[in-house]
């Protein structure tokens, strides 16, 4: 079994959220992706769209004017502008 993602959102000033997933979903230009644990290493840019952060107590949604998503090794960083 695929050990979780590690999953961290931040903003200049804080860390919003932190924790483990077992997915993180959204959209970028190209249109929709889903982050599971294995991923290839990504990054892009996430505009005006919903951030689903998937774990094992349900999911949880994120709205940011901004987002740049990292992914590298099964940790997902995520930087945002609010």
């Amino acid at each position: 079994m695929n050990e979780p993602l590690s999953v961290k959102i931040t903003n200049t000033e804080r860390i919003i959220w932190e924790g483990t997933a077992e997915a993180v979903s959204s959209e970028n230009k190209d249109g929709p992706f889903d982050i599971l644990p294995e991923h290839a290493n990504f990054l892009t840019l996430v505009s005006n769209k919903p951030i689903m952060i998937h774990h094992a107590k349900g999911s949880q949604e994120f709205l940011f004017k901004q987002a740049i998503v990292y992914v590298f090794s099964d940790k997902v960083s995520v930087y945002v502008e609010e």
